[in-house]
């Protein structure tokens, strides 16, 4: 019994996204806020004022936290950075042969 060559039927559908876009903001608070925008034009001037409403000290907060989540091979157990080794070498002055 000879087997039948089946050609494959190759469909082409595209789809639309009929959704506004949305951002998600999650804060250590606990406070948990949604917002929608009509363009990416909107998010990023809500982002851009969202971002300069927080403080120095909020912003040094939120850059240790994602240091840590991208970083934390590298941490102790209990979360601390390791020290880093400094070490010196005191080296003769380099003297040229005209001098």
């Amino acid at each position: 019994m000879k087997s039948k060559n089946y050609k494959k039927k190759v469909v082409k559908k595209t789809a639309k996204v009929a959704e506004p876009m949305a951002t998600y903001t999650f804060n250590r608070n606990k406070k948990v806020s949604v917002a929608v925008f009509n363009s990416f034009e909107e998010m990023s001037q809500a982002t851009a004022k969202e971002n300069a409403s927080l403080s120095y000290d909020q912003r040094m907060e939120n850059l240790e936290f994602l240091r840590k989540q991208v970083y934390n091979k590298f941490l102790h157990p209990d979360g601390s950075w390791p020290v880093l080794e400094k070490v010196f070498k005191i080296m003769l002055p380099y003297v040229t042969k005209a001098g």
